[in-house]
Order: structure tokens, then sequence, then C-alpha cells
């Protein structure tokens, strides 16, 4: 179920869901959605108005909840979850987290270097000046 909503998120912002990898479900306290993060720093990025929308949109998406989203530091409990499948699909997860805690961990060491001096860019914004500047992406004008 975290799997579809990470997806969900995912299809909303490709930043918030890179931050939810440290990201675990602590619990549902009625119409909240309560999340542990190991990070603190994430932790604090991810209560941000803007983050909090994207995910509580992807639980109503997902799930047909309207819950508002909470994160807080520290590491939760995990639960226990079916055994899986398929034991690749466990090695091609566990290598899939693994790569996104090494960017994050980046992220936040690249982030502790940044000259305070140097305007902050948004991940966004830097994502689509990426697009623009390597692949050509222009923007699609509506009609």
């Amino acid at each position: 179920m975290w799997t579809t909503v990470r997806e969900k998120v995912r299809q909303r912002s490709r930043t918030t869901e890179v931050m939810l990898a440290g990201a675990t479900v602590r619990a549902v306290d009625g119409t909240t959605l309560v999340l542990a993060h190991e990070s603190e720093p994430l932790a604090k990025r991810l209560c941000e108005q803007r983050n909090t929308d994207v995910i509580a949109e992807a639980l109503k998406d997902a799930l047909g909840v309207d819950w508002r989203v909470r994160c807080e530091y520290g590491v939760s409990d995990p639960v226990e979850a079916a055994p899986p499948v398929d034991p690749r699909a466990e090695q091609r997860a566990a290598e899939r987290q693994a790569a996104q805690r090494a960017e994050e961990d980046s992220m936040i060491a690249e982030a502790g270097q940044a000259d305070p001096d140097t305007p902050r860019v948004d991940p966004e914004e830097a994502a689509l000046q990426l697009l623009q500047s390597e692949l050509g992406a222009r923007p699609i004008d509506p009609q």
C-alpha cells in the first residue's frame, strides 16, 4: 500500500518522493498520517506545506482518504510486511533504496557545504533548467 502511495507522490513531485525514502509510517492519528523520518532536515522539509499537500493528494488518489500529513524526526518501529512473492523484487527494492539513500546523503552533504551567500535554488526549477539545457525541452503552450 505504501509503495502505491509513493508512486502517486512520484507522479506529482519526484523531489518529495525522494525525501520519502527514509520515511516510515509511524501512525494514523484520526485523519492525520504521521510519518517518521530518520533525517531531521528531511523531516522538516517534508513538513513544508507543498510537500504535505503532495502526499495528501497521493493518499487521496491511492486510498480515497482525505488525510492531513505530519512528519516527525525519529525512527519508528518497522511494521512487519508480507513476504515478497519474488526474491529478486526484494533485492531490486533494496538496491533502489540504497541508491536513494546515497542520493539523499549526497544532497544533505551538498547542502551543508553550500556557500551561505549563494541564493538557494528550488530543486524543481533546477530540474526544469536541466531538461531545457541538456535535452532541449520546451514548455508546452496551452491552446
